[in-house]
Parts: C-alpha cells; structure tokens; sequence
C-alpha cells in the first residue's frame, strides 16, 4: 500500500478527474511491472519454465488414471475383484515410479528444469534490482520475491 504521488491528489473538474485517473493507470502499470518489455519476457519465461515442468510431471502422473478408474469401478464387479484391481493398478503404479525416479533421463530432466528456473528467476531478479525507477522501492520487491532468502546471495552485483 504505497501513498499516491502529490500529482494524484484531489481532483475537482473532469478534465482532472480525468488525470488523475491516467496518473493512477500510469502508477498500476509501473508497480506491477508492466512498462519494461525485457522485464516482462523475463517474466514469461519463469511462466514457461513452470509449465514445462508441470507437463514433465504430468507425464509422470497420468498413471494415477488406472488407479483411480479402479477405483471408480466399484459398481459393476465383486468387492473381491475390485479390491484384486485397485491392488493390482498400486503394484503396477509403485514399480514404474520406481523404474522412473531412479533412471537418469528422470533425474536429468530434473536437473534441466531446475536449473532453467534458477536462471530465469536469477534474470528476473538482477533486472529489478538494476532498475533505478524511482516509484518502485526495489528492495522491498526484491525482499518480497525472494521470502526464503534463497536468490539474492546469488544475484551478481
């Protein structure tokens, strides 16, 4: 909550409601840090790190389906058999997690997202902390993007 610039003071007329209101749009678009296209491609590249991880994972999961069609299945057969089913989809679903977490494309891949997200996140943050734009305080954004202290050691000065 930061206090409006003296220029967004009071307005009486509509010419300076008017004003007021493109100083207050002008303001919205700097704090949210929408007025530097590199910021933003720097941005959306954190997104796209996060979403070809989320995909990656998702490949991951879409397994837990047989389990959960098991699951659901209830209705038609035996308590027996299902029980025989869901217990047969877990033993199925436990060895290719298992086949997976320990093979070294999986661990690879891993080690490619992280480090994706690391550099993108460290270009984000050396470009805020860059800026010298007067109406953002750069050190409170920076503190409130890096809540656990783990990027800014790493930042380059």
């Amino acid at each position: 909550t930061s206090v409006p610039p003296a220029s967004c003071s009071t307005k009486h007329t509509v010419d300076s409601l008017l004003s007021a209101q493109e100083c207050f749009l002008r303001t919205t678009m700097e704090q949210c840090l929408l007025t530097n296209t590199n910021r933003i491609d720097a941005l959306f590249q954190i997104l796209r790190c996060c979403e070809g991880y989320c995909n990656f994972v998702n490949r991951y999961t879409s397994d837990w389906q047989i389990y959960e069609t098991t699951k659901a299945s209830t209705q038609s057969t035996t308590l027996e058999s299902t029980q025989q089913q869901r217990q047969t989809a877990i033993e199925m679903l436990e060895q290719d997690c298992r086949e997976s977490l320990s093979s070294n494309n999986f661990t690879n891949a891993i080690e490619k997202y992280s480090k994706s997200f690391e550099e993108a996140v460290r270009t984000f943050l050396n470009d805020l902390q860059k800026s010298n734009h007067s109406s953002i305080n750069m050190n409170v954004l920076l503190s409130r993007l890096d809540f656990n202290a783990y990027y800014m050691p790493k930042l380059s000065f």
